[in-house]
């Protein structure tokens, strides 16, 4: 658990230094029992570069994600879903859907992040939007 989570603040700081292990992120690893391996996992995947199939492959573990039963992990695993929607329209209707549980759940911390999410996206939306005459 502490190694995934240096990966993931190397992520944040030095993603350089995780680029040539980053596989190791959607590999076996994201298949791990433990729920706090899990959340850095998917703190971690939307900062990195990755391929179109690898990309495909985050995306698919953080789907899987955002269906765990522990908060955080299923917090976090929008949260980074969100980021990559942010690049990828055909994923914001999932993203939508995903927050739209959040907001009818009974966890005030659910509700909190996908006010924090949507913000985020509305601000994201603003700045890639084209601007009139």
């Amino acid at each position: 658990m502490r190694a995934v989570d240096l990966i993931e603040k190397l992520a944040r700081e030095r993603p350089e230094w995780i680029r040539p292990h980053r596989k190791r992120l959607i590999g076996s690893l994201a298949q791990h029992g433990a729920w706090e391996v899990r959340m850095q996992i998917a703190r971690a995947l939307p900062l990195l570069c990755w391929t179109a199939a690898e990309r495909k492959r985050a995306v698919a573990i953080l789907l899987g994600y955002a269906r765990h039963p522990q908060r955080f992990v299923k917090a976090w695993s929008v949260d980074s879903l969100s980021q990559f929607a942010a690049h990828d329209a055909s994923l914001l209707p999932v993203v939508e859907a995903l927050i739209e549980d959040f907001e009818r759940s009974a966890s005030p911390a659910l509700i909190s992040r996908a006010r924090q999410i949507r913000q985020r996206l509305r601000s994201a939306a603003a700045t890639t939007e084209p601007r009139g005459p």
